[in-house]
C-alpha cells in the first residue's frame, strides 16, 4: 500500500536522456547557495548564507557550482574557491576540492551539471565577526586540465543563516 503513493509520485517525472546534457566548448559557471531552489545564480549584493557545518568546527560559507554549456563532463575537475572582504582584501576562506560533475536530467536545472557543494571554511573567525562583511566569492573551474580556467566572482553579504544558532545570531 504505502508503495503506490511513490509510484505514483515517479511516474509523473519524465527524466530526460543524459545525453540532453551535452556542453559547447563556451562554457558558462553558476554559483547558488544551496538553499536557492529555482534556477538562477546569485546576483551581485545578494546574502551569501553562512554559519557551523552539521558536524561542528568552523564557520563555512557553502556554495553549488553549476555548469551549463560546456564540454562533456566525464572525470573530476578541480574546484577552487576563495572569500575575501571586499573592504580589507583579507582573506576570510577558502576551499580546493576536486569534484564529480552530474548532470540534472529533471526538474528546475534540466540540462546543468552539478558540482559538490565547496565549502568556504573560515578559520579563525567568529560566525558573529563575519556577520554582514561584505564580500567577493571567487571561484575557479578546469574543465580541461591544459586550457584555461572558467572563474566567476560573485559580490554578497555574509549572513549568518545556517546551523545551530542561526535563529538566535541571524
Amino acid at each position: 500500500m504505502r508503495l503506490l503513493p511513490l509510484l505514483a509520485m515517479t511516474a509523473c517525472v519524465t527524466p530526460v536522456p543524459v545525453e540532453d546534457c551535452s556542453w559547447d566548448a563556451a562554457g558558462e559557471l553558476m554559483l547558488r547557495s544551496p538553499e536557492q531552489v529555482a534556477p538562477g545564480g546569485h546576483v551581485d549584493g545578494d546574502p551569501l548564507p553562512y554559519g557551523t557545518p552539521p558536524q561542528g568546527g568552523v564557520p563555512y560559507i557553502p556554495l553549488q557550482v553549476l555548469m551549463l554549456d560546456g564540454a562533456e563532463v566525464t572525470e573530476r575537475l578541480e574546484v577552487i574557491g576563495t572569500l575575501t572582504d571586499l573592504d580589507s582584501g583579507e582573506e576570510l576562506a577558502a576551499a580546493e576540492q576536486s569534484s564529480a560533475f552530474f548532470c540534472t536530467n529533471t526538474g528546475p536545472y534540466l540540462g546543468y551539471w552539478f558540482g559538490n557543494e565547496l565549502h568556504l571554511r573560515a578559520p579563525g573567525h567568529t560566525l558573529e565577526e563575519l556577520r554582514g562583511r561584505r564580500v567577493q566569492a571567487e571561484v575557479s573551474v578546469w574543465p580541461d586540465p591544459e586550457g584555461d580556467a572558467l572563474v566567476l566572482r560573485i559580490d554578497g553579504v555574509l549572513e549568518w543563516s545556517l546551523g545551530p544558532g542561526a535563529q538566535e545570531g541571524g
